[in-house]
């Protein structure tokens, strides 16, 4: 027995609220994320949205099928300029696909509209996202084909940001995952 004041009685629950509380006060590396971290909400940092650059690597990707449409349906002079609108849903399929064939080639449009819709972009958070891929069709001295355009058009989405407030002293680990966060890129 000591003089003074009894020793304190550790419980199971104490012990574990103690090892828990001084886990989470630990310093962690710089960087280094926790699933406290996370937030799982809609328009969060943590949502996935598709990028024009990957909407474009899966058309590069159909060029051939955009071909075989032309070699098998344009025989006379080129039919102009073609695009393929369409939207992709949040699964990553395409919908309200529709081709837009200035010259009367019958079948081609149709033709076009069958290879955009059996195309599989990457599931996505947020809105569908609207899209136009222009698909040109060339005649030179290398011959015949159908170029990969450089862009997919897509309409700008406005996201809705949720204003929070930011506490007046971050440390310096807190600030550079509240940037890397907000601007994944950069």
């Amino acid at each position: 027995m000591t003089r003074g004041r009894p020793l304190p009685r550790w419980t199971p629950g104490v012990a574990l609220a103690l090892a828990l509380s001084a886990s989470a006060l630990a310093p962690r590396p710089a960087g280094a994320l926790t699933e406290d971290d996370l937030i799982e909400a809609p328009g969060s940092p943590t949502d996935r949205y598709i990028r024009p650059e990957e909407l474009r690597a899966v058309l590069h990707a159909a060029n051939d099928a955009f071909f075989g449409c032309f070699r098998d349906r344009v025989s006379g002079p080129d039919p102009g300029d073609v695009n393929v609108y369409f939207t992709v849903n949040n699964s990553g399929r395409p919908t309200q696909v529709r081709a837009e064939v200035p010259g009367a080639v019958p079948g081609l449009g149709e033709c076009l509209e069958g290879i955009v819709h059996g195309l599989v972009f990457q599931d996505h958070d947020g809105d569908p996202i609207e899209a136009a891929y222009p698909v040109v069709f060339v005649r030179d001295e290398k011959g015949v084909r159908v170029v990969p355009y450089p862009v997919v058009f897509t309409r700008e989405r406005k996201p809705e940001f949720l204003l929070l407030p930011v506490p007046p002293a971050l440390t310096d680990d807190q600030r550079a995952l509240l940037l890397r966060l907000l601007w994944p890129e950069g």
